[in-house]
């Protein structure tokens, strides 16, 4: 069973998709370090050398934190909740340890209590914003990695050099209609005669003969020096049973450095076999 040349996947496509899902990881990464961070009261700096570091370094620097973070566990002493001296009630009483022997110490009076009541919601509204912006930052740090990269992959993606580079390996896996689409992508953004001959070749494999000539012809009149142009452009027009055109493109490739050199190309004696026939 013959497989598709389409779903042929070589190492550039595939670094092409790996690089994004791993740019994206990347970000998540950093963002996810950076809320622990933040949620662990480190300092500004420290956040931020852990936050980059696991972005440019994320398969370094993640490791690196999560036994940053096991370590400071190990150092925090362990604290046993039945060691504390009093235990507050809810109505505000106090009453000392079980094993004492002094008797309930009377609550505070009323105004006592509204102030600290009062005390404690002012302390929640102020850590309210804290807290909102431990949650809000690493998200809009993480939306912002995001968008930046898609931005670049983007503009990477669409530039004439990855236009020219997919074409090349369409080539290699004889997707020539694929090739044709990135060779003309790349000639919208910048005219080049060696990419028109290109695309030129890609079309004669796909049966576009005039479409084929008319690139051979624009990449001759911009100053193309290939050698071979000249009988790329006489195949084209031998198709067309342009036959006179043809011969006169014949005896120009003959002509030139490819065949008149010690070790003629091949191409030169199908070229003087084509003339040789009326």
């Amino acid at each position: 069973m013959s497989q598709n040349p389409f779903w042929q996947i070589s190492t550039g496509d595939l670094f092409d998709l790996l690089q994004p899902a791993a740019y994206a990881l990347a970000a998540l990464v950093s963002a996810c370090v950076m809320a622990d961070a933040l949620r662990r009261r480190l300092s500004i700096y420290a956040v931020a050398a852990w936050t980059l570091a696991t972005f440019f370094l994320p398969l370094v620097a993640a490791p690196l934190y999560l036994a940053f973070i096991l370590s400071r566990r190990r150092e925090t002493p362990f604290r046993d909740s039945s060691q504390n001296s009093s235990v507050s009630k809810p109505d505000g009483d106090v009453t000392e340890p079980r094993d004492g022997a002094a008797s309930p110490t009377p609550a505070p009076g009323g105004a006592n209590r509204d102030a600290a009541r009062v005390s404690v919601q002012h302390s929640s509204q102020k850590r309210a914003p804290r807290r909102a912006l431990k949650v809000a930052l690493p998200i809009f740090y993480f939306l912002f990695l995001l968008t930046l990269g898609g931005l670049l992959f983007r503009r990477d993606y669409a530039s004439v050099e990855a236009h020219l580079a997919r074409a090349a390996h369409a080539r290699v896996r004889d997707q020539h209609e694929r090739a044709a689409r990135e060779y003309k992508a790349a000639l919208q953004l910048e005219e080049n005669p060696h990419t028109r001959k290109l695309l030129g070749v890609e079309l004669m494999h796909t049966g576009r003969t005039p479409e084929a000539l008319e690139e051979f012809k624009a990449a001759e009149r911009a100053g193309d020096d290939d050698p071979q142009l000249p009988f790329r452009i006489a195949q084209a027009l031998d198709l067309l049973k342009r036959r006179d055109e043809a011969v006169a493109y014949y005896r120009r490739f003959l002509e030139g450095e490819s065949c008149t050199k010690e070790f003629a190309d091949q191409r030169c004696l199908q070229a003087q076999a084509r003339l040789s026939q009326k």
